[in-house]
Order: C-alpha cells, then structure tokens, then sequence
C-alpha cells in the first residue's frame, strides 16, 4: 500500500511540474519559436539527453547558450555543427558532469545540428530565424 501511495504521490509531483511557467519551451521541448527566437539559451543535458533538442534564435544576433551537463560522472560537451572548419565551430569544452560552461556565437539564418562529440545519439537543432 505505502508503495502505491508513493507512486501515485510522485506522478502527481510529475504532472505538476510540467505545466505552467515553462521558461518559453514547448510542449516538444523546444525554446523559443520561429516568431519569437532567443538569443539567451540554456540547454541541460540530463540523462544522455540534451533538453531542450529545439531551439529558435535571432539570426545575425549574438546568442549567448548556457550548456549545463547534469551527467554525474559522464563526460559531455554541446558542439554547434556549422559549414565551419570544426576547430571554429561553437562548442564547449568536454568536460565529466556537473558541470556548466558557457558559450557566445553568432548564426546566419538556417538550421544547424548540435551535438555531444562522444555521444551521437545526444543531438539537437538549433534554427536562425
């Protein structure tokens, strides 16, 4: 019985977080939209995971991304995929969670991936609209 009550208990915790102020992101987990872009982003990456994966920004603006890796012990980092050589790409630096960095960049309007260098499967997009 205890049990079930703390089931039920946690899943009314988790419904109730996911309404109300949501900081601009979607229901699909996006920040921003094309009619309203962000130049301040923040992007967690929790669980092998980057939150949110959709991003609108200004184009031709600077963009100021807070990356913050809640990965305990999980080296992560967010590289922003551009026509760049990847040396010149915006990107943090590979670093073992937690841990938070943070990166300035300008984009030409588009849609660019991101991604984590060592985890494939962790990948976003960010469009400049």
């Amino acid at each position: 019985m205890l049990a079930r009550s703390l089931a039920v208990a946690v899943a009314v915790v988790t419904v109730a977080s996911c309404g109300g102020g949501d900081g601009g992101r979607g229901a699909d987990d996006t920040l921003g939209s094309p009619t309203e872009p962000v130049s301040d982003v923040e992007i967690v990456a929790p669980a092998l995971r980057f939150e949110p994966s959709k991003v609108f920004v200004p184009a031709g603006e600077e963009v100021e991304l807070t990356f913050e890796n809640d990965d305990g012990g999980i080296a992560h980092n967010l590289r922003v995929r551009t026509d760049a050589p990847e040396d010149d790409q915006p990107a943090t630096d590979l670093q073992v969670g937690p841990d938070t960095q943070r990166i300035t960049f300008t984009l030409d309007p588009g849609e660019y991936r991101f991604v984590c260098d060592i985890h494939p499967n962790m990948r976003g997009t960010i469009t400049a609209v």
